[in-house]
């Protein structure tokens, strides 16, 4: 199977193990485009020949393209590939609904969401979507088996006006527990950050989906608590209540959890295993390219 992915040379988040693992699988062609590249995207959309190639995998922005459809209907057989499909769900967000309106416009695209129940309702309003989890890089981040220093913690960004709900959840938790709210500027700090959590304190508030943070730190071998998706959402990832992570409700629910797992360690460290190999087994990277490719070529051989 021939397959051009087109995407970026710089991204907040590499999906480079993703691409190595797809190219193990089809015969794959890669195009990276530079930031000058994806700001004049439709000068550079045009100059590339997709002949010969049994589909085509956009992995750019959407905001610059999602107002180009005459662009983008010249690539017959295209998935997308994105991480932020969601947005087509959230209330007031810029990019509301204008995913789904899109692709039922050019009514040939396979988009590849991240989100269970978010699919679901792309499905529903008659876009082509299939799930595939986000994930993360187990080239770069796993267990350093080290000493974990740090009793509860986050790494990430709270200040800003898409969290404020988590914000405010974890300052909630952070009332009554020691919670370290960390940020770090490096892959290397950001993986040996993780390895000194022993309960990683997860808040994703309205995405009705689970960020790649949480496997992240799953693979680091913390012990994820995480706020419950709901809707299928557990299921399908394999989620399981106080045997891979601890979910909770809302604030009070999370402290509760917390008050039991302080209490006793050794819950902690087999439900940190637990989601490590949870991590290991179906969240990689690796694993993911294999998901895709089963979405191409059952859609595309």
């Amino acid at each position: 199977m021939k397959v051009l992915l087109i995407t970026r040379e710089r991204m907040t988040l590499s999906v480079n193990t993703v691409i190595d693992r797809l190219g193990e699988l089809c015969d794959l062609t890669v195009i990276r485009f530079s930031g000058e590249q994806v700001k004049k995207i439709r000068k550079s959309l045009k100059e590339i020949d997709h002949s010969g190639y049994d589909c085509v995998v956009l992995n750019l922005p959407f905001r610059r393209w999602h107002n180009k459809p005459r662009l983008i209907k010249r690539f017959s057989k295209l998935a997308v590939y994105e991480f932020d499909t969601n947005r087509n769900f959230l209330k007031g967000d810029k990019f509301q609904n204008k995913y789904a309106k899109f692709c039922k416009k050019l009514n040939h695209i396979k988009l590849i969401c991240s989100g269970f129940y978010n699919t679901s309702r792309f499905n529903q309003l008659g876009v082509d979507a299939s799930f595939v989890s986000k994930g993360y890089n187990n080239k770069l981040l796993t267990n350093l088996n080290v000493t974990r220093d740090i009793e509860l913690g986050f790494i990430g960004r709270i200040d800003d006006d898409l969290y404020i709900e988590r914000k405010a959840l974890l300052k909630e938790i952070q009332s009554e527990f020691d919670l370290k709210l960390l940020r770090t500027e490096t892959e290397t700090e950001y993986l040996n950050t993780l390895n000194k959590i022993k309960i990683f304190v997860s808040a994703d508030i309205g995405y009705n989906e689970y960020m790649a943070k949480n496997f992240e730190a799953m693979g680091c071998g913390c012990m994820l608590l995480c706020k419950e998706q709901g809707h299928g959402e557990e299921e399908a990832l394999g989620l399981v209540d106080m045997h891979n992570v601890a979910l909770y409700s809302d604030a009070e629910d999370a402290k509760e959890k917390i008050r039991t797992l302080l209490q006793d360690s050794a819950l902690v460290e087999t439900i940190a295993k637990n989601g490590q190999k949870l991590a290991e087994t179906t969240l990689s990277f690796e694993k993911k390219a294999e998901e895709i490719f089963q979405v191409l070529k059952d859609k595309y051989s």
